[in-house]
């Protein structure tokens, strides 16, 4: 069975009772308090923008709110974090209209807002119970966290009809995905790009010659990381000698950046080259990564679309296909070529690191045309866009 991909174990937030019942006080005079500034006349409209349950800001939500926040001065728009996050006080020295989550404040406006805006959960809005008891006429804008293909869904649009009004995507592909294979509502889908794609840049050709390793997170191998075939081959790849020669011989960096719900296990990953770094959580971004990288690496991660959008070369490591496609499933047929080479052995991916380095790490040609086929939109005016379909479907409010 899958795994529901928007309410994981991982994503659960214990709260106490006492604060449980004090937030619920808050929403409800927050409500009484809207009702009496509507009937005056005085509302203002309230988005509340969330990512990750406020643990990251590096997401679609964040890129979203820092498009609004100086720009749009007819509503209030607030981003929710959380004080645990790694980044929370670089952002908050940002500015802006911040929400602590959990907090008075986060639950007030809360109760105030018409639209809010989410990449993963109802839990990167408020409390999902919270959500789920005071939400029910807000509208719900799913920013979403990556292009939908090599990761299924389970059946949560059909079980949470109010799942989402609007849902953002990047490409074509995802809207035959969507509208043919997991039923969204034609008139929800919404091909405006994603927020963070007006934020990519490629500064690779000013930096050393760096390869970025992402690969996607897999919730099966929790309870027993280190004997997964996951940690076993990451551990023998970054310890692989003819890798650690090539790396060293040719002065170029290689970048591991773990998902957030396995950082805790870096530790275990250690190598003899000096040219193989372990990125942790908070020290630097995906964004980042990807824009000084020249060669990416993922086995199913989205983020190689955000590689491919810039037009650098993706290469798909994919050395657990069967177990992957049992337990997870892919929209997408895991041996098609659509935006990167696959290869499925360690060997093999050595080599093709090699032969990318030889050709001056150029995309090929047939990659490229797929690219001018699939993302219709490279204008950088993604957030724009957004904002648009935003303040359409809050008139329905």
């Amino acid at each position: 069975m899958l795994n529901n991909e928007w309410f994981t174990a991982n994503q659960k937030i214990e709260i106490s009772v006492f604060h449980k019942l004090f937030l619920c006080l808050v929403i409800m005079f927050g409500s009484f308090y809207g009702l009496f500034l509507s009937f005056f006349g005085k509302r203002v409209s309230i988005w509340l923008i969330g990512e990750n349950r406020g643990d990251c800001v590096c997401d679609n939500g964040y890129f979203f709110y820092k498009h609004c926040k100086n720009k749009y001065f007819d509503r209030k728009i607030y981003f929710v974090i959380n004080t645990n996050s790694p980044m929370f006080y670089e952002f908050v020295n940002e500015g802006g209209n911040v929400l602590i989550y959990g907090s008075i404040q986060h639950a007030f406006f809360f109760a105030l807002s018409s639209v809010c805006f989410y990449t993963h959960t109802y839990s990167d809005i408020i409390y999902r119970r919270l959500y789920e008891l005071f939400g029910v006429n807000k509208k719900l804008v799913y920013l979403h966290h990556g292009v939908l293909g090599f990761k299924k869904f389970d059946d949560f649009y059909q079980r949470k009809s109010k799942a989402m009004d609007v849902f953002i995507i990047g490409n074509n592909l995802e809207y035959q995905i969507l509208r043919n294979d997991v039923g969204i509502a034609v008139n929800k889908i919404k091909l405006t790009g994603y927020a963070r794609y007006d934020y990519l840049v490629d500064t690779s050709k000013c930096t050393d010659l760096k390869i970025v390793y992402i690969p996607t997170f897999r919730d099966w191998i929790l309870d027993d990381f280190y004997s997964s075939s996951f940690f076993k081959n990451i551990l023998s790849l970054i310890n692989n000698k003819e890798l650690c020669g090539f790396l060293s011989e040719n002065s170029v960096i290689f970048n591991v950046y773990l998902h957030k719900y396995v950082q805790d296990f870096t530790d275990g990953l250690t190598s003899g080259c000096e040219n193989i770094k372990i990125q942790k959580l908070g020290t630097t971004s995906p964004t980042q990564l990807i824009a000084e990288s020249h060669l990416m690496i993922t086995d199913y991660s989205s983020v190689s679309w955000d590689f491919y959008y810039l037009g650098k070369p993706v290469l798909f490591y994919r050395f657990d296909c069967e177990e992957y496609s049992k337990l997870r499933g892919s929209y997408i047929p895991l041996d098609r070529e659509n935006i990167g080479e696959i290869v499925c052995s360690e060997l093999a991916l050595v080599k093709k690191i090699a032969e990318y380095y030889n050709n001056n790490f150029q995309s090929k040609s047939k990659f490229l045309d797929f690219r001018k086929s699939v993302l219709p939109v490279l204008d950088k005016n993604n957030c724009t866009r957004i904002y648009e379909e935003a303040k359409s479907v809050e008139k329905r409010c």
